[in-house]
């Protein structure tokens, strides 16, 4: 029972003590950052791995699916659509935009996968060689996918 007290007097002061740092003062909250959160595609991030990977592909939080393994396809039809295709029916993207604006975002960017419109992305161009260009899409959950897909003909 005396040893219950002697625990039960330190566990009170222990707990009064949380939330402050010694100084005699509560601790700050952090500092919240500016915009609603969400990361901004045009944040400057190291992106020099996927640069270096020039292998068509698309890869998200839920697939990735690279030309280079066996049995997936890319396509790009007349009307600029590009499609990456896993033969066994698994996993099919589609993508297609109007344009690139002079701050290399997309512009009127539509990427379905499979039959899921991806809604409100902000899709940026990262980088341009030999005829292909590599995209990075944040989603309205802020998730990251990466597309590197053929570049287009000119019309």
């Amino acid at each position: 029972m005396k040893y219950g007290f002697y625990f039960l007097i330190a566990l009170a002061i222990a707990v009064s003590s949380c939330g402050n740092d010694g100084s005699g003062r509560e601790r700050e909250p952090k500092p919240v950052p500016p915009g609603n959160g969400r990361p901004d595609v045009t944040e400057v991030d190291d992106f020099s791995s996927e640069l270096a990977d020039g292998v068509l592909r698309y890869s998200g939080p839920s697939m990735t699916l690279r030309y280079d393994r066996g049995g997936v396809l890319v396509s790009r039809d007349d009307n600029g659509r590009c499609g990456i295709v896993d033969l066994d029916g698994a996993a099919e993207i589609s993508f297609t935009y109007s344009g690139i604006g002079a701050d290399s975002m997309l512009i009127s960017p539509e990427l379905m996968i499979g039959e899921y419109a991806l809604r409100n992305a902000s899709v940026k161009m990262m980088g341009r060689a030999e005829n292909r260009i590599w995209l990075k899409i944040i989603d309205s959950d802020s998730a990251i996918h990466v597309m590197v897909l053929p570049e287009r003909l000119k019309q």
